[in-house]
């Protein structure tokens, strides 16, 4: 599943809103909360690139995960 997550954000960001792939990276490290993945994406590219990706979905996908996490216990 998280493969399959990882590949449709980077097949939709990459060829349909031609998002540069640096930036994707990040995007996707801040949409797994994966500070680990930015590290080494940050190093690999050499550039600030992934982490405004990290910054700009890190928030939105912490609050969602708490959000859901109630929802599932709700249940």
């Amino acid at each position: 599943m998280t493969f399959l997550v990882a590949l449709v954000t980077l097949w939709i960001g990459h060829r349909f809103l031609h998002i540069p792939m640096n930036l994707l990276i990040g995007v996707l490290a801040g949409l797994f909360t994966q500070p680990a993945v930015l590290g080494y994406a940050a190093e690999q590219t050499k550039n600030d690139l992934p982490k405004i990706g990290y910054a700009s979905v890190y928030p939105v996908a912490t609050i969602v995960k708490i959000i859901l996490v109630q929802l599932l216990l709700s249940f």
